[in-house]
């Protein structure tokens, strides 16, 4: 609070609606255990709250991940996001604006606990020309500082994403590093897709049909990722040419954005809808791509690395976690995995 004070006004008020969300959340919890025994609880959301269960016994004794007292127990905000996040990148950049807090170091987005306020924030940024990108978030992780509950968003969710988001977070409370949010959010985003794969095997088998439908949305959702990897990398190329004026990178910029939806058009889905719908959704810009970026960089390096654990999690997790103390993480991870690094490629 006193480095809060120094700095002004703004960030003593942005501090105050961080707490005052954070203890709203814990204020609001109610027991998984009592709510699965109250006989007026339906019972879809007893057996939602039971997969919660499934999910947090395997990620303690199957990955080891410190669970701790996360997910036992469940707050409902009466909304439909915990928090919004605000990105912020320069018009002709994929480089994101970033910001520095205590504990986690510096990070490339700024979290409200309403959406007002963070879109008054964007505002600010967008008349001044800047790209801006407010995402809804449905949860996240306080890194093992606070017990995380369940909260209502994730019940609608598949079994897959709902084991995918929950070993992602508890993947934070296991490995941080400090100002690292991209290597972060991409480690965690690889544990938790791997793990959750893992999870349906475990509980369904390899034969089922929830572990297929798995598949195959995972499948799309790697088809997506392609298409907007070249997307980033198209416009990366345009705004790094010196040969063109600020006018004319504007001008190229605008006709890539405009392309996405033809580019998702000509690429093979298994489901196409909810990425027709993304791909039109209009809010295409720096911003967003930079922090797709955040969460999907050195994919190929950690493929790479627990193939060489064995393919053992617990083995990768650890040595991943031996490859980040010794010096800048991306760099460090493509020496170990014999991947040529290249810091503007978001593979």
């Amino acid at each position: 609070m006193l480095a809060a004070v120094l700095t002004g006004c703004q960030t003593v008020c942005y501090y105050q609606q961080a707490v005052a969300g954070q203890c709203q959340i814990l204020l609001h919890q109610q027991s998984i255990s009592k709510l699965l025994a109250d006989p007026k609880t339906p019972a879809p959301l007893k057996a939602k709250f039971q997969t919660i269960l499934n999910i947090r016994q395997f990620a303690a004794r199957q990955l080891r991940l410190p669970v701790g007292q996360s997910y036992l127990k469940y707050t409902d905000l009466h909304r439909p996001f915990v928090v919004w996040n605000v990105n912020i990148a320069p018009a002709l950049s994929l480089d994101p604006m970033t910001w520095w807090f205590p504990i986690v170091g510096r990070v490339s987005y700024r979290g409200y606990f309403h959406e007002p306020p963070a879109r008054r924030y964007a505002a600010h940024f967008a008349k001044e020309g800047w790209d801006v990108y407010v995402d809804g978030i449905e949860t996240y992780s306080t890194l093992g500082w606070f017990k995380d509950p369940i909260l209502p968003s994730m019940l609608d969710w598949e079994e897959f994403d709902l084991a995918d988001t929950i070993l992602h977070e508890l993947t934070h409370a296991t490995l941080w590093v400090k100002g690292g949010v991209p290597f972060n959010e991409s480690f965690a985003s690889f544990v938790g897709e791997e793990g959750a794969f893992r999870y349906l095997e475990a509980r369904y088998g390899k034969d089922s049909e929830v572990y297929a439908r798995a598949r195959w949305r995972f499948e799309d959702d790697e088809e997506w990722h392609a298409v907007l990897r070249r997307l980033f990398l198209d416009l990366a190329a345009v705004y790094t040419n010196p040969s063109l004026t600020d006018g004319e990178k504007r001008t190229r910029k605008a006709a890539l954005l405009a392309e996405l939806p033809s580019r998702v058009g000509a690429t093979p889905l298994h489901e196409r809808a909810r990425f027709d719908r993304a791909a039109r959704d209009g809010r295409w810009n720096n911003a967003r791509l930079a922090l797709f970026k955040t969460y999907h960089t050195s994919r190929p390096a950690f493929a790479t690395i627990l193939r060489a654990s064995d393919g053992d999690l617990l083995r990768f997790i650890e040595r991943v976690r031996q490859i980040a103390a010794r010096g800048d993480p991306f760099t460090e991870l493509a020496r170990e995995a014999g991947i040529e690094s290249n810091p503007v490629d978001p593979k």
